[in-house]
């Protein structure tokens, strides 16, 4: 799992030749037609954290609206630094489940319900008939369904997706992807993508909820020296919209 992270990390990273123009073509959306009228909105995310850097400024407009609200945790999240002395899975697990409760209080979602999987970080491709089948028993057809995208470059994010899917065929929810990893700023567009504009209050809800996952941008105690998520990768997530293939 290092050797992923790493690798899907390096990929996002952005550079002084990114082709920023690439997201400034995609269309708009307004958060009413992307959230519509649909009673609950659940977002499925490999490892806690995803569900903030991919749709936090959507989860605080779905918040402001009422909106019910379910986050669902398939992995702890505990693989993270495999063979760290300090930050062992078993403290991450609980370290991570505690950063992302914070996190939904800053994007004023302190009362969506969630639901941890424990489906082990790194190991969802090898139980998707198993995820498929939980969340096919959880999820309703009135729900808006978020997750990872189907090509995001991480393992636990595809498969997570296929999950999603497999679910969607069964129970015929709305679904909506969002990209993590997958490099957006070169190359052509997604041919569904479109943005999300964040106001000023909302940008700075998703901030404030990222700096939550301490363990993750390595400002925590003791400190974490090649963190997940750098100040170079947290870039991508400080932008004033959200992608998402519709």
């Amino acid at each position: 799992m290092a050797a992923v992270v790493q690798s899907v990390r390096r990929s996002a990273a952005p550079t002084r030749h990114s082709r920023r123009p690439a997201l400034a073509v995609l269309p708009a959306i307004d958060p009413a037609a992307l959230l519509g009228d649909r009673g609950r909105i659940v977002v499925v995310a490999p490892h806690p954290d995803d569900e903030v850097l991919g749709c936090g400024g959507l989860i605080a407009l779905a918040a402001h609206r009422g909106m019910d609200m379910l986050v669902v945790s398939v992995t702890d999240g505990e693989a993270c630094y495999p063979g760290h002395p300090t930050w062992t899975p078993h403290r991450l697990r609980a370290a991570r489940a505690g950063e992302l409760s914070a996190a939904l209080v800053e994007l004023g979602a302190d009362t969506a319900k969630t639901m941890s999987l424990h489906v082990a970080d790194g190991g969802i491709e090898t139980c998707i008939a198993d995820l498929t089948a939980t969340l096919a028993a959880t999820l309703k057809v009135t729900d808006l369904v978020l997750t990872t995208a189907a090509n995001d470059g991480h393992p636990d994010h595809e498969a997570t997706h296929r999950a999603v899917a497999a679910a969607r065929q069964v129970i015929g929810f709305r679904l909506v992807e969002f990209p993590i990893w997958r490099c957006i700023e070169t190359g052509e567009p997604h041919p569904r993508a479109v943005r999300l504009l964040l106001d000023r209050a909302t940008r700075h809800a998703k901030h404030a909820a990222i700096r939550c996952f301490k363990t993750q941008t390595g400002d925590c105690e003791p400190p974490i020296d090649d963190p997940v998520l750098p100040a170079d990768v947290l870039v991508r997530f400080h932008r004033p919209h959200e992608v998402f293939y519709l």
